[in-house]
């Protein structure tokens, strides 16, 4: 989130992409709908630049996102 919120920091990016590349290739155990709970709440509301970070990395991974076919975080 601080990757996003309350503006963009290009350190953190690069931290979550990492992160999300290790979670992605199945090296890290993920709750994927935790991940988007709280980028969907009303404050933070970052859940589509959350969801573009993941399909970023999916893509250069050649990865699926699994997260992604979740429907709408509650």
């Amino acid at each position: 989130m601080v990757s996003v919120y309350p503006e963009r920091y290009e350190p953190a990016v690069q931290c979550a992409r990492t992160l999300a590349a290790v979670a992605l290739t199945g090296r890290l155990e993920m709750d994927w709908a935790e991940v988007r709970r709280p980028a969907a709440r009303p404050e933070y509301d970052i859940l589509p630049q959350v969801e573009q970070l993941l399909q970023d990395v999916a893509r250069e991974l050649r990865q699926t996102h699994p997260g992604h076919s979740q429907g709408p975080a509650h």
